[in-house]
């Protein structure tokens, strides 16, 4: 079916909430903030004095012996099952529950019961991650221990302070080509840094956001790729940036994702007001999307913007609305010739297949991504999802060594997009 409408995303309730991949996990991993709604409310300053101080002296989360296992849910009843199994916070699903595959980390301590619980509702299922601590160390592969400072290279992954220094360095090169700003601040006080790539004759626009999701590493990276082929490689793209202005922000939950690095690697989210991965009360709770709400709405006001697109991770699909419902969009046949283009383009390069559909075609249904958010409200057209490599045999944890493949196909993807409007 057809629909022109948008998804009430101002409103509340699941079905209109921006959750999950907009205010859902942008707090994920937010030191801890007294629980005042529901639950387990702090009963005295001592309490939360001891809670502050574990939350700043914590250690790093080790992962060894937790396993990714891969279920393979065929009926109703065994999507209810794991939507069960999704109340207990000690699993960490890092799949939305969909057919024909969910992926769940569990804990070693854990495992035995699982199982147990299997034998009473078997569902088929293996295991795609057999220890995870040793994806981290894979991950963390050419990175500074003590998170010191270094010049952005594509062959590690890199600390939020590279990734900010990076863009002031382009603005101090390119000064005619290259502004960067911050649009707010996130919870914790840092910059939620752009960068706008305007060579000044550009007339129309094309948003990309990276890094909602903290454990996303690969997205940041990507976003940056994007970037340097924009301003460093501007002689062989003047085309497109002469075409648009280019507004990246490629770090979008920068609290976040710094706790990814030195706390916990793989944080998920919870609907658990007390929980300190809280997925937010309301759509635009937090103060990074609130930023982007109030920066990108005014700056839309005249229709300029023709591209949304927000950089996920992981599963190598490129998504269009919407997700909260069956029905599609009115211009869905739009959507998807631009969509189609781009996943062509990006399989020329290292032969990676992508898959294109509207989320509720793909995932089923799956409230809150930020790409209903910016057709439905911000009146963006072309709005799309992409989840980038791969397709669970490293999930979250994708090896440095594919940092630089991914943005090459990602970007000639992207160039695509935007050479759709020429």
């Amino acid at each position: 079916m057809i629909s022109d409408r948008p998804n009430p995303i101002h409103g509340s309730g699941s079905q209109g909430s921006v959750d999950d991949r907009v205010s859902g996990r942008v707090r994920a991993m937010i030191p801890f903030e007294p629980c005042v709604s529901v639950g387990r409310p702090l009963q005295d300053m001592k309490s939360l004095g001891l809670l502050l101080l574990a939350t700043i002296v914590a250690a790093e989360q080790r992962y060894d012996g937790y396993e990714v296992l891969r279920f393979y849910p065929e009926t109703h009843e065994d999507l209810a099952f794991l939507a069960e199994l999704r109340k207990d916070n000690r699993l960490d699903f890092w799949t939305e529950i969909r057919r024909p595959t969910t992926d769940v980390m569990v804990p070693p301590s854990m495992m035995n019961e699982l199982q147990r619980l299997l034998s009473s509702h078997p569902i088929a299922h293996d295991t795609m991650i057999p220890d995870v601590q040793k994806l981290v160390d894979l991950q963390r592969a050419g990175m500074p221990e003590d998170g010191s400072p270094r010049a952005m290279s594509w062959d590690s992954y890199h600390r939020l302070s590279d990734i900010h220094d990076y863009l002031d360095e382009l603005a101090a090169s390119y000064p005619d080509l290259v502004t960067v700003f911050s649009i707010g601040e996130s919870f914790e006080g840092r910059d939620l840094k752009m960068i706008k790539i305007s060579s000044g004759v550009a007339t129309q626009k094309i948003w990309i956001d990276a890094g909602i999701h903290a454990r996303e590493w690969i997205a940041p990276a990507t976003a940056t790729y994007i970037i340097r082929e924009l301003v460093e490689n501007y002689d062989a793209n003047k085309d497109i940036v002469d075409t648009f202005d280019w507004y990246i922000f490629p770090a979008h939950n920068p609290d976040g994702y710094e706790y990814t690095h030195t706390n916990v690697r793989s944080p998920g989210a919870s609907d658990d007001p007390c929980s300190d991965i809280f997925a937010g009360p309301e759509p635009f709770s937090e103060s990074e999307t609130a930023a982007v709400e109030s920066f990108l709405i005014p700056e839309n006001a005249d229709g300029s913007f023709q591209v949304f697109l927000t950089v996920h991770s992981y599963s190598q699909v490129w998504l269009s609305p919407w997700s909260w419902t069956l029905e599609l969009p009115v211009d869905y046949d739009d959507l998807r010739e631009l969509g189609e283009i781009a996943i062509t383009a990006l399989a020329e390069v290292h032969g990676t297949e992508y898959e294109f559909g509207a989320t509720t075609e793909i995932f089923y249904f799956a409230p809150g991504p930020s790409d209903d958010w910016a057709k439905g409200a911000a009146g963006i057209k072309y709005a799309y999802t992409i989840e980038l490599r791969d397709t669970g045999t490293f999930g979250f944890l994708l090896p440095p060594e594919q940092i630089i493949p991914t943005g090459e196909e990602t970007w000639a993807a992207v160039a695509a997009v935007a050479r759709f409007f020429q």
